[in-house]
This record gives structure tokens, sequence and C-alpha cells, in this order.
């Protein structure tokens, strides 16, 4: 009986293994800094980010690569090109995450730039811990740019909360370029 017992438990524990699979792609590298300009890349993905790449987000087709020839700063942008998302967002939709260290009451200065031909996004900042979590601002836009829009906010970390996240997600088929992305504590 005992035996019977564990072999059923050993099929469940393979079949939940081998079912699960990652939500994201992180592959870090303390000498490329905050990365905000998308120049440090392993395997053609931005070091130092969270991707939802098409490797992790079943409901979507598109690739992400960087860009040599449309940039604002540094050589190269991040670039998706969409051609189906599921519209859901976070993690189930193409697009980045980072999250930096905060104390609270510090101030962020967090800026970044949009190229979009085509696309439906959101970009967002959220104050985060292991128990909480606040909304900050939200950019929302369906509007193609022929040329690149800059989004600027500042943003005071909330009581209790010790990371800042900023996220990006495609929402509908297009093509959208980000680039100089900066979140800088603005604090003494």
């Amino acid at each position: 009986m005992t035996r019977g017992l564990w072999g059923a438990f050993a099929i469940c524990a393979t079949g939940m293994m081998m079912s699960c699979s990652s939500m994201s792609r992180h592959t870090t590298d303390a000498s490329a800094g905050f990365n905000g300009g998308f120049e440090v890349t392993h395997k053609g993905l931005p070091v130092n980010w969270i991707v939802y790449s098409p490797n992790t987000v079943a409901d979507a087709d598109f690739d992400v690569s960087v860009d040599t020839a449309r940039m604002v700063e540094g050589k190269q942008s991040l670039k998706f090109d969409v051609r189906a998302s599921s519209g859901m967002g976070g993690r189930k939709s193409p697009g980045i995450a980072c999250e930096v260290p905060t104390s609270k009451g510090e101030t962020f200065q967090v800026a970044f730039s949009i190229y979009n031909d085509g696309t439906s996004y959101t970009v967002s900042l959220r104050a985060v811990s292991a128990k909480a979590g606040v909304d900050g601002p939200t950019f929302q836009s369906s509007t193609s740019n022929s040329s690149w829009h800059r989004v600027e906010w500042e943003y005071v970390i909330p009581t209790g909360i010790n990371r800042l996240r900023f996220e990006l997600n495609v929402l509908s088929a297009g093509t959208l370029w980000i680039d100089d992305v900066t979140m800088t504590s603005t604090s003494d």
C-alpha cells in the first residue's frame, strides 16, 4: 500500500512539474546597472528586466528584440512586434517589468520614451512589498506616434513599501518601441 501511494505521488508530482512553465524571463547582470536604455542584453533580451517573452506568454503571438535603427538614447531600444495579444495585461501580455529598492517617503522621478505604431498599451508604476501593493500612476494609450513620446512622473513611496515596480504591457497588435527608462530617487 505504501509503495502504491509513493508511486501515485511521484506521477502527480512529475505531472505538476511538467505543466508548470516560467511566467517570464529574467537575466541579472549587476555591472549593467538599471539598464533603462536596454543597451546590455543576454540572448537578445535586456538584462535586469523581467521580460514577458514569446516563450512565457501563452495567448499571444509576438517577437521582442532590440532595435538599432530606432532609439532615443544609446545604440538601441526595445521593440515589440505584436501580431496578437490577449489584452489581459500583466504577465499574460507581451511586456517588461523592473523593480528597484525604495524606502518609505522616498521620492522617485520616473520617465520613459515610447514610439507606438498601432498598439494599445499600458505603462504603470506600483509600489510593492512582500505583503502589499499600492497602485501608482498609469499611462494607457492606443494612439500611434509619428515620433517618440516622453512621459514623466514623480512618485512618493508609501509606508510599508520597499520596492517600486515599472511595468509595460502591450495589449493589441502593432509595433511598439520603448527606450530611455529612468527611475531615479530625488530624496536626499
